[in-house]
């Protein structure tokens, strides 16, 4: 299928009446446009009504959903524990309505794989994920043991890395304010109405050191609390090489913001693959919300980047077994699943700061689907009418 082209400035784009698909793909945030102050200036939404999701209206918010959920981790657990117990989901089901907000659970599950305990396969992944339905506005996904892929699928894995990437300039939430997922009118992928403000540490920390949002905060699910706590950090540097022109030029004019936001998608497309679980589980919120960025070299279409992580590893494993945060990005690297038509190879030579890597020349890329842009069409078509 051929590629969708960007929506030019001021283009609605409207269904195309043979694939059903929107007939281009409009911008996800206007960073330009859509200012800090700008955005500040936006009334507060008020609660969507009954089956109304969350669109951009100019730079502001339409409305907000009326349940968003708080999961604790005693919900979690309850709800891990009871997956197994639960019935089939009906054919008729409606996909929006089996996450219950109140619980942070599903009511019903998907239909057992033919061999729930077999190993998924990069084709038992994509089936899984094609057929899992788009994450409501307030919707996490979950895990299920026997399943390919998460509950739900995640709006941003529709679109290449450089369209999330563009996320960045999106504003830091404010109070009690809660990162809410935004649809343009089309269908299409917009980005979040803010993003999680950047932790504040009550005591300055060290060289070797950086300030993360805290564990225990993370654990509750309260992803935009100030807490801080000083973590020691790793120090890594990537090479990213693009192969298409688009990649190539969104590298060459990338913010640091930008492709920190490339990476955190990396690593949660490959968090949503079930047999990845453990490891996510343990690593993901930390390495994602403690990830920062500093570009230092651009030249024609590669960029040389230092990544810093906190180094947060299993407090019962040796650390020779690698498991901890930095062995996570290390993995999701390398999934030829989890990446865009962009090339990151592993480029530390040299300890900085507080490092101690030991990940060889890792090396990850794939291709992206032509029509990966929007990758459900079917859905597409059902929301644009």
């Amino acid at each position: 299928m051929k590629a969708i082209a960007a929506c030019a400035d001021g283009v609605k784009p409207t269904k195309d009446a043979a694939s059903g698909c929107p007939t281009c793909v409009p911008m996800p945030f206007d960073g330009v446009k859509c200012t800090k102050s700008k955005t500040k200036s936006c009334a507060k939404p008020a609660a969507c009504a009954s089956g109304v999701e969350p669109k951009r209206d100019g730079c502001c918010i339409s409305c907000v959903p009326a349940k968003t959920p708080k999961c604790t981790n005693e919900q979690k657990k309850a709800c891990k524990d009871s997956i197994a117990t639960l019935s089939e989901c009906p054919a008729s089901a409606d996909p929006k309505s089996v996450f219950d907000a109140d619980t942070c659970c599903m009511t019903c599950k998907r239909p057992a794989r033919p061999k729930p305990e077999a190993k998924c396969s990069k084709d038992d992944f994509k089936t899984c994920i094609d057929a899992a339905p788009e994450c409501g506005a307030s919707e996490k996904p979950l895990r299920e043991k026997g399943q390919c892929c998460v509950s739900c699928r995640r709006p941003a894995r529709d679109v290449p890395l450089r369209t999330v990437a563009k996320c960045a300039a999106v504003s830091e939430c404010e109070g009690d304010e809660k990162p809410t997922r935004v649809k343009d009118d089309s269908g299409a992928f917009s980005c979040p109405s803010c993003k999680p403000p950047k932790p504040v540490c009550a005591t300055a920390c060290g060289t070797k050191q950086k300030c993360v949002r805290s564990k225990k905060k993370l654990e509750k699910g309260e992803d935009t609390s100030t807490e801080g706590e000083c973590k020691n950090k790793k120090v890594k540097k990537l090479k990213m090489k693009a192969k298409s022109a688009a990649d190539k030029a969104f590298l060459k004019d990338a913010t640091a913001d930008e492709i920190k936001a490339a990476l955190q998608e990396i690593v949660d497309r490959f968090c949503d693959k079930e047999d990845n679980a453990e490891k996510c589980d343990k690593f993901q919120k930390a390495l994602t919300d403690g990830m920062s960025v500093k570009i230092e070299k651009v030249k024609n279409d590669e960029t040389d980047v230092q990544v810093e992580i906190p180094d947060v590893e299993a407090a019962s494993v040796r650390r020779r077994l690698a498991d901890d945060t930095s062995s996570l990005l290390d993995a999701a690297l390398a999934d030829p699943d989890a990446t865009g038509d962009i090339q990151v190879s592993d480029n530390t030579d040299t300890d900085t700061g507080n490092t101690d890597v030991d990940v060889g020349n890792s090396a990850s890329s794939l291709s992206v689907n032509a029509c990966a842009i929007l990758l459900v069409c079917g859905t597409m078509a059902s929301i644009l009418g």
